[in-house]
């Protein structure tokens, strides 16, 4: 299993309508506009989170020595340096 490398705050959650909410978030976001429609069809709301504050850890963490049962989220996606910058404004 994987290992916790970071850890960031909430700045803002967003909240619109998917078409809104893409031009609101498209070029921070990290995933395609096909991604992004096929996750939100059929749905009137949307919700995306803004990054603020990230602490990049010197160490990684064992998330199984700190939480019993500890389950994997349901997803994660290494962005690259430029668009890890442009989230963090």
């Amino acid at each position: 299993m994987g290992q916790l490398v970071a850890e960031f705050e909430i700045a803002e959650i967003l909240e619109d309508n998917p078409e809104q909410l893409w031009e609101r978030t498209y070029q921070a976001s990290g995933i395609s506009k096909e991604y992004f429609d096929t996750y939100f069809k059929g749905r009137d709301k949307a919700y995306a989170l803004r990054i603020g504050a990230l602490t990049i850890f010197e160490t990684p963490i064992e998330p199984q020595s700190l939480i019993d049962n500890f389950t994997a989220p349901q997803s994660y996606r290494y962005i690259p340096p430029p668009v890890r910058q442009l989230a963090l404004f």
